[in-house]
């Protein structure tokens, strides 16, 4: 069965990544989804939010989740999630 490969690339976005989670995890699909989540940085609660929803997350979802240790631009960070995409045509959100 084809999988869904969905990028979120992150920085600082703590009183936007919940909804956008919660989003994703929504949805009613008959197929996998993997979902790359790559941090860039934060200084804020960003990466503990995401781990939580990681620790809930549906069954249908497969999480790879990168905090990056030093800050990229979102292109560096781009191309960085897209090595690991599973297709070859992503879903950026």
């Amino acid at each position: 069965m084809s999988k869904v490969s969905i990028i979120v690339l992150t920085y600082n976005q703590e009183i936007f990544i919940e909804k956008n989670l919660q989003g994703i995890f929504m949805q009613k699909v008959n197929f996998p989804v993997e979902l790359i989540i790559s941090d860039d940085c934060s200084k804020d609660k960003t990466p503990l939010i995401i781990e939580e929803y990681i620790k809930n997350k549906p069954s249908h979802v497969e999480i790879k989740f990168t905090k990056h240790k030093k800050k990229f631009r979102s292109n560096t960070q781009f191309l960085l999630c897209s090595t690991a995409m599973h297709r070859k045509i992503p879903c950026l959100l």
